[in-house]
This record gives C-alpha cells, sequence and structure tokens, in this order.
C-alpha cells in the first residue's frame, strides 16, 4: 500500500519546467521519428517509381503493338485497294 505523508510538495504542483534529460530525451525522440518517416518516404518514392517504370513499359508495349497492327491494317487495305478498285459511287464521284 502505498502511504502519503498528506503534504503536497510546492514544487511538485507548479513545476513546469523540463531538466535537460529530459529535453534532450524529447528532442531525440522527434530526431528518431522524423529519421523513420525520411526513410519511410523514400521507400515510399522507391516503390512509386519502380511502379511507374513498369507503366511505361507497358506503354511503350502497347504503343509498338498499336505501331505494327496499324502498318498490317494499312498494308490490307492497300493490297484491297488494287485487288478491288473502289467504286465511283464510293469514292466521292457521282
Amino acid at each position: 500500500m502505498l502511504r502519503t505523508s498528506g503534504r503536497r510538495s510546492r514544487a511538485a504542483s507548479t513545476d513546469t519546467t523540463i531538466n535537460s534529460a529530459g529535453a534532450q530525451g524529447v528532442a531525440r525522440a522527434a530526431v528518431e521519428g522524423l529519421y523513420r518517416k525520411l526513410k519511410d518516404d523514400e521507400a515510399t518514392k522507391l516503390a512509386d517509381r519502380a511502379q511507374i517504370d513498369a507503366i511505361n513499359q507497358e506503354v511503350k508495349a502497347q504503343k509498338l503493338a498499336m505501331a505494327a497492327a496499324t502498318a498490317r491494317f494499312d498494308a490490307v487495305v492497300a493490297r484491297l485497294s488494287v485487288e478491288q478498285p473502289v467504286p465511283q459511287a464510293y469514292a466521292g464521284g457521282h
């Protein structure tokens, strides 16, 4: 059982200062917290960069595939135009 003397310490009730050891502890905790935040942010940035790079590679591959499909389409249109000329009515003439 905890005993108290019934006296109240004036210093305990009005002391609002932090001793130097306490201030150093607070400062250290703040620095450590900021350091962890910095490392977390760096990791997030690296992960985001990797994701952006992967998306850019996918876009590049899709552009190449689209260019190849367009070239095949143009070749088919050119071949059909030679094999089956478009009738005048459809070519803009009357």
